[in-house]
């Protein structure tokens, strides 16, 4: 029941990315650089001060891997927003619980007809939230759109694969420290080829900046790359679709968004397939 009660504040944290990086004003890859890159430096910081430093020393070439899986999710997800409308990146961006339940099950995991069943069923509730049933247009789709939100799904499955297995031999302070940070030297590589801005800007946008960095990434990611070990990837992944069920509800709360009677039915039909992937 810990486990549980943990991963629903760290589905919550990471629930508030979407709002702070609207209210941010800043660009999306610039928001993934700074919570990633402050992130491993606090965590750093925290793992000084608790003595717990030495735990740094180790280190495993999965955690390159992690660190570029999850800027490739971040960059490419992204890129992919202003190539094709946001109801079919979105979309294609949750079917991860698929790549995930394929890997999870090479790598031991249980995956019955029940969990098989639950992460269909939240991943059809999930696409009928962010489409709205009816409003994807496919004149508008773009093949490299496709492909980038197709591969940010993909690496965002390696990402919490690779960390799975990393839970195993890291404590999660040293593991995120690694990832996060090269996770941050991935994005910035790619700021600088494009030429973005990422440092001037006023108190409003990084007072929301610091705010993905401790909301989303600390109590957000940390927790769930800590529950990896307990709760195993497949669980892990799928509890994740419940981040577009937090975010619409914020969104009507904080910026006014409105919710219908077809996302309230995805909110119902998505915790329905989450209750059923993640109950054994």
């Amino acid at each position: 029941m810990k486990d549980y009660i943990i991963l629903g504040i760290a589905v919550f944290s990471v629930s508030w990315a979407s709002i702070f990086v609207v209210l941010s004003n800043a660009p999306g890859i610039v928001c993934a650089f700074w919570r990633m890159t402050l992130s491993s430096i606090l965590t750093l910081l925290i793992m000084m001060v608790n003595g717990e430093y030495k735990g740094i020393t180790k280190f495993s070439p999965l955690i390159v891997i992690s660190g570029l899986s999850l800027a490739t999710h971040f960059t490419l997800w992204m890129e992919s927003l202003h190539m094709i409308p946001v109801a079919i990146s979105t979309t294609i961006v949750n079917l991860h619980p698929i790549f995930s339940t394929i890997i999870g099950k090479f790598m031991g995991e249980k995956v019955s007809g029940k969990r098989l069943m639950g992460i269909i069923t939240s991943i059809i509730g999930s696409t009928m939230m962010v489409t709205g049933i009816g409003e994807l247009n496919i004149s508008e789709v773009n093949i490299q759109g496709i492909i980038y939100a197709l591969i940010g799904a993909a690496s965002f499955s390696i990402y919490l694969s690779a960390n799975r297995i990393l839970r195993n031999e890291m404590s999660t302070q040293a593991l995120t420290a690694w990832v996060y940070g090269i996770g941050g030297i991935t994005t910035l590589t790619y700021i600088f080829a494009n030429n973005i801005n990422f440092t001037s800007y006023n108190i409003n946008t990084w007072t929301y900046i610091i705010l993905l960095t401790i909301v989303p990434m600390l109590m957000g990611h940390t927790l769930l790359n800590y529950l990896l070990r307990s709760l195993g990837l497949i669980t892990v992944a799928t509890s994740t679709l419940g981040e577009p069920i937090i975010s619409t509800i914020l969104a009507y709360m904080i910026l006014g968004q409105i919710i219908d009677g077809i996302k309230m039915l995805g909110m119902m039909i998505t915790l329905m397939g989450i209750y059923l992937a993640i109950s054994q």
